[in-house]
């Protein structure tokens, strides 16, 4: 499974806008992300990052997104800039393979993502 995990927040462009600008903004996106999942990306949803939690950023939001293909992540953030996504909100965008699901023995999963030979 590839995942796109999207962290951000508002930035200035986004709070100059009045409320209504934003929510018409925010209905502009509903047409592309259900074009993406017609295509098979599986929203694994979207949230306020909990600040409670250690080394967390303050203010943000997530959303994480799932697809078959690395290539397919790719043309995901293709659309994610064309919705001029970053014109309103500061990103940090991670997109990774997950791997280790169910490995009983998670120091495996470890040590091939760090290259060592594990036992």
């Amino acid at each position: 499974m590839h995942i796109l995990a999207i962290i951000w927040q508002p930035n200035k462009n986004w709070l100059a806008l009045s409320a209504e600008q934003q929510l018409d903004y925010l209905r502009t996106l509903d047409t592309p992300i259900n074009s993406a999942r017609a295509l098979g990306m599986v929203v694994l949803g979207w949230s306020a990052v909990d600040s409670r939690v250690p080394k967390t950023p303050s203010n943000t939001f997530i959303g994480v997104f799932a697809m078959q293909t690395a290539e397919g992540i790719i043309e995901l953030e293709k659309a994610v800039a064309q919705s001029d996504w970053y014109h309103y909100f500061d990103s940090t965008n991670i997109s990774a393979s997950l791997q280790g699901m169910n490995e009983a023995q998670p120091h495996k999963v470890y040590a091939k993502l760090l290259q060592l030979n594990a036992d």
